[in-house]
């Protein structure tokens, strides 16, 4: 698959999303010195960068900020394999649980209807 069709299919993809407000030139181009399209998704904490080509669509994230007293940026590989929607849905549902926080009491205690599941 040639990289412009590559690049059309992901934001194909991303554009699904009920909230997508990105334009393509903002988040995904073709990286002709890598021979790849690049994706860049970004939220309050995290930047994810997505790798694709022919037969391969990966992804890894990193903080955009240090944890108090380390010098560094953390990051995690992140969902990867060939080019496919399925594994485009594995790299948004690791999005997605990466995102997740701790919560420190039951969820139950802020509803009146104090049951658990």
């Amino acid at each position: 698959m040639e990289l412009e069709n590559i690049r059309k299919q992901l934001m194909s993809w991303i554009e699904k999303g009920k909230f997508c407000n990105y334009k393509s030139n903002d988040c995904i181009y073709i990286d002709q010195e890598k021979n790849c399209v690049r994706m860049h998704l970004f939220t309050n904490d995290n930047h994810y960068s997505i790798v694709a080509k022919s037969n391969y669509l990966g992804c890894t994230s990193k903080s955009r900020k240090p944890r108090a007293g380390e010098g560094w940026n953390r990051g995690n590989d992140l969902a990867d394999g060939n080019f496919s929607k399925n594994t485009w849905n594995q790299i948004l549902s690791d999005i997605v649980t990466y995102e997740l926080v701790d919560i420190k009491k039951s969820i139950c205690d802020s509803y009146t209807k104090k049951e658990t599941i």
